[in-house]
């Protein structure tokens, strides 16, 4: 997937050589019934450390918009969700995890 690529190219550019998992986690915070906002949380991980730390990715929105254009792999149903995260593991392999609202 391009858009994958893109969202990690991204990130890579603040990530530490010892890195182990680096995240994308946006959040829906306002929803008007026409426009939905979003904010975007970056964090990484070290390979020694649990506790994730902030991250300062090659552009504040990119990562995010990647992640929401990940929508059009989703059923119409699916692309209401209030919370995605991404999660990238320094193995190559990657989880996207979707919250909906009750």
């Amino acid at each position: 997937m391009n858009v994958l690529k893109e969202v990690f190219t991204c990130l890579a550019a603040g990530l530490p050589k010892d890195w182990r998992t680096v995240s994308v986690e946006v959040i829906e915070v306002a929803n008007d019934g026409k426009e939905r906002e979003f904010e975007a949380r970056y964090t990484y991980t070290h390979a020694s450390e649990r506790q994730p730390r902030r991250l300062k990715p090659c552009d504040e929105t990119l990562p995010a918009k990647g992640v929401h254009a990940l929508n059009q792999f989703l059923d119409p149903e699916k692309r209401q969700w209030t919370r995605a995260l991404l999660t990238c593991h320094s193995d190559g392999k990657f989880d996207l995890k979707y919250d909906y609202s009750q």
